[in-house]
């Protein structure tokens, strides 16, 4: 009987210990959240917040964890599903119609490896598509650009094309030319048009006035984010409240930066998954109908960064490295053509 007694002592103890964490100042440690996850900057692990469902997120040196979205690897390629709407401020704008699209196709840039076909690098910058143009007098062509280090010649596995024509489709990927084609088009010439804007290069695209000579009259779309800056402090506010700081947000989101400090706005995840969808219902419906009206919406959950040209360093699309060009006048701070 007395040999019994630590043993019985030991299970008295112990459970009396546990009430005592949680009665007390201890609190039991959160699970650890996903290596992909925690390998991400900060304020990339929206990124992985809110497109958990639509892909895996793995390893790839030297850009560290990358997308892979749910799709068949052998049909499936960027920038086809969806359709290129021109806009005034930024040319033509991908407006995509998968849940995934928001992210993808404006922050960072998109690499075919040839283990894991085509992957997505997180970027800083929104963009209104990160690619590089081509065409002729019949076509119209655009490719993913790359990150960084990523031999565009090797590794890409091409062009997609349309007849110019049909441009302005909200069915575009209906009219995307087949690869065997596509590989005869010939006497190509660039069309990228490199012009700043808020700081940042990005890549208005073939002229809409020479894509409206075939096309016919296109209408210029304007941009209706469902997420907007003056959004992300009430939606802040929610998700404070729905998930306490002191607990662990569900699916492991994380709560938006504080911005008092200066960092830098982040929507909350729940709310830009949820708009995320919406904008791909969005585009679908105008797939449907066979016509784009006046207003698109997209999801930018970090807002538009509000910089000057001329303020610190311009990164350039690096298939086509661009000097930078400095505001002359006040009219020119916020648009700036790149040379």
């Amino acid at each position: 009987m007395i040999r019994s007694l630590p043993r019985l002592t030991l299970l008295v103890v112990l459970p009396l210990s546990l009430v005592s964490c949680a009665a007390g100042t201890l609190v039991p440690e959160r699970a650890s959240m996903p290596a992909a996850r925690a390998s991400l900057l900060p304020e990339f692990r929206i990124f992985y917040d809110s497109m958990v469902d639509y892909g895996d997120w793995i390893l790839i040196e030297p850009y560290g964890y990358v997308f892979r979205p749910h799709v068949n690897a052998v049909a499936w390629r960027p920038y086809e599903d969806g359709f290129w709407a021109p806009t005034d401020v930024y040319g033509w704008t991908w407006i995509s119609s998968e849940p995934f699209g928001w992210a993808t196709y404006h922050y960072g840039n998109w690499f075919y490896d040839r283990f894991q076909g085509w992957v997505w690098v997180p970027g800083r910058d929104w963009g209104p598509a990160w690619v590089t143009w081509n065409g002729n007098e019949d076509y119209i062509g655009w490719s993913p650009q790359p990150p960084r280090g990523v031999s565009y010649t090797s590794q890409s596995p091409g062009y997609s094309y349309v007849p110019i024509a049909q441009m302005g489709s909200p069915d575009l990927s209906a009219k995307i030319i087949d690869p065997a084609q596509a590989a005869k088009i010939g006497n190509v010439n660039s069309a990228d048009d490199l012009v700043q804007i808020h700081g940042v290069v990005i890549n208005r695209g073939p002229s809409i006035e020479r894509i409206q000579q075939k096309a016919g009259p296109l209408t210029r779309v304007r941009i209706q984010d469902l997420v907007t800056p003056s959004d992300v402090a009430s939606l802040r506010e929610r998700e404070e409240a729905a998930h306490p700081t002191s607990g662990a947000p569900k699916r492991g989101g994380e709560l938006a930066p504080d911005t008092r400090s200066g960092a830098r706005q982040v929507a909350p995840p729940d709310s830009t998954r949820q708009a995320a969808v919406a904008a791909a219902q969005q585009a679908r419906s105008f797939k449907d109908r066979g016509f784009v009206g006046a207003r698109v919406s997209l999801v930018r959950p970090f807002g538009v960064p509000d910089r000057v040209v001329g303020r610190g360093p311009v990164r350039a699309p690096r298939a086509q490295r661009a000097p930078r060009a400095p505001a002359k006048n006040k009219a020119a701070r916020d648009t700036t053509r790149v040379k």
